[in-house]
């Protein structure tokens, strides 16, 4: 098992607490889910970037922050029906909010583009 591998523990079958988000019913990303007080707060800090297709879902949240990491992160804001309401690129030493996000998306940079994500979109949750 690689250090990336086990630093994000790869969304898949055998982890629990992974999701996938879909939209139109298509599998887009294989999540992480960081619900707990102490899980939000670390969010993707102390680990490397995620990789293609891999996110973390911080819920509830409504602001982020990468203070302590040396990577640029995609964030994606998200309503409780799971619809994109904001998206940003954040550098290193920086922080985004949107104050009508109910959940926040956290993937690699280049990932929103990539994946061709745009505001009002639906991403549903395949547990």
């Amino acid at each position: 098992m690689s250090y990336r591998t086990h630093a994000l523990k790869r969304a898949d079958a055998t982890n629990p607490g992974c999701i996938t988000l879909t939209r139109d019913g298509m599998p887009l990303l294989k999540t992480r889910i960081a619900s707990t007080y102490i899980s939000r707060l670390r969010g993707l800090l102390w680990q490397c970037s995620p990789g293609p297709g891999e996110a973390l879902l911080i819920k509830p949240c409504h602001s982020i922050h990468t203070y302590g990491m040396n990577y640029t992160i995609d964030v994606v804001f998200l309503d409780k029906a799971g619809r994109v309401l904001k998206l940003e690129t954040v550098m290193p030493l920086s922080s985004a909010s949107c104050k009508e996000s109910s959940a926040v998306l956290e993937m690699a940079s280049g990932e929103v583009n990539r994946l061709h994500l745009i505001v009002g979109q639906s991403l549903l949750v395949r547990e």
